[in-house]
C-alpha cells in the first residue's frame, strides 16, 4: 500500500475519489495512493481469473475482477 494521504469518511472518500486521476484505497478513514501494477502482475491476475473461471463453468459460482467494498474499506482488484 502507498503512503497515507489524509483521513476521510467513506462518503467523503467516494465523492473525492471520483474526481481523482489516480486510484486510491480507503481503510478505516485512511486514504492511500494505490501503486500501479506491473505487467507481470497483470498477467498473473489475468491467468488466475481465466483458470478460476474455467474451473467454475457449470457451477453457480462466478469470478469477478473487482475490488473489495465494505463499510470501512474500499480496495481495487484484490484476489484473496
Amino acid at each position: 500500500m502507498g503512503v497515507p494521504v489524509h483521513k476521510q469518511t467513506l462518503a467523503e472518500y467516494l465523492t473525492w475519489e471520483d474526481e481523482q486521476p489516480e486510484r486510491h484505497e480507503f481503510h478505516n478513514g485512511e486514504v492511500c495512493l494505490k501503486v500501479g501494477a506491473r505487467r507481470g502482475h497483470n498477467r498473473i491476475i489475468s491467468n488466475l481469473f481465466r483458470h478460476l473461471g474455467n474451473q467454475l463453468d457449470g457451477t453457480p459460482c462466478q469470478v469477478f475482477f473487482r475490488g473489495h467494498e465494505g463499510a470501512d474499506c474500499q480496495q481495487y482488484g484484490a484476489v484473496r
